[in-house]
């Protein structure tokens, strides 16, 4: 029966502490990758700036084969949008809400039940090649929310750094 209570104790103890972090972590999270490609600022940007490129390069549909698209009217720079459905993935949304030609792309991601999150693409000219960063940022809703902040950085920076090499691979080549 000691034993018992012990656990207790220290389970609860555990829940506890795991709370009290939780309230103390920020409520913004975040991440970023970067990736140099060697080719010309305005072909990068292209290809990122019409979604139905995407299809090409992205690490989240080519990674679900379940993953069904629709998009919008438009397709292409501020207005383009373009919705998911999967049975791995859920169901979602994505919109370029900004964009500045060959210098950056603003775009919102709707999670549905998930969350919405924002997204950033800039593109910096190096003088024939173009040095890309892709940047994802959201605001969690709760406890658990901020402890999966927290883990966004291991989580989805491999996914962006596959992406982004995915990304130059089709550049390059064409």
């Amino acid at each position: 029966m000691k034993v018992l209570k012990i656990i207790g104790i220290v389970l609860a103890s555990l829940i506890l502490l795991f709370v009290i972090i939780g309230f103390a972590l920020p409520k913004d999270y975040g991440m970023e990758r970067s990736i140099e490609i060697d080719a010309p600022v305005a072909q990068v940007y292209a290809q990122v700036n019409d979604f139905k490129n995407w299809e090409s390069w992205s690490p989240f549909y080519l990674a679900d084969p379940t993953m069904k698209l629709s998009y919008g009217s438009i397709t292409a720079g501020t207005g383009a949008t373009y919705s998911w459905e999967s049975e791995n993935s859920g169901e979602g949304a994505q919109s370029i809400t900004a964009t500045e030609t060959n210098k950056s792309i603003d775009t919102y991601l709707d999670f549905k039940e998930q969350g919405v999150a924002y997204g950033h693409w800039e593109f910096e000219d190096k003088g024939g090649s173009t040095y890309v960063t892709w940047s994802f940022r959201g605001e969690a809703e709760g406890i658990m929310d901020k402890w999966m902040g927290v883990l966004i950085d291991p989580f989805l920076g491999p996914i962006f750094e596959d992406g982004l090499n995915r990304l130059k691979s089709t550049v390059e080549k064409s």
